[in-house]
């Protein structure tokens, strides 16, 4: 499950990993919200990413996957994963939430 550091969250700071990667002319990054990852596994975003044909719908084909996860109520999303790992208590479904993505191409 994310870190919630803000207004209302509950983690601290001590809690946080950061890491540093490197990157190559020609990779993607992706920028997005717990919305896209709290419904779509690894799995699916780089599928979007793989057989996507054009660079230019990247980010909204990731949003609209991603949504429609989070409306599917049969589906065990990643939260409903983590919700029921970590709660103990079953859960199925997507998590509706705002969902926001950026794609860069690093030239």
């Amino acid at each position: 499950m994310p870190h919630q550091l803000g207004k209302n969250g509950h983690d601290i700071d001590e809690t946080l990993v950061l890491n540093k990667h490197s990157i190559l002319s020609g990779d993607t990054i992706i920028f997005a919200t717990d919305g896209l990852f709290d419904n779509s596994y690894n799995d699916d975003i780089l599928n979007v990413l793989n057989n996507n044909t054009s660079f230019d719908d990247l980010a909204m084909d990731m949003c609209v996957m991603a949504k429609d996860h989070a409306t599917n109520s049969e589906r065990i999303s990643p939260f409903a994963r983590g919700y029921t790992e970590n709660k103990g208590a079953e859960m199925e479904g997507g998590k509706n939430d705002d969902i926001s993505v950026i794609a860069v191409k690093v030239v």
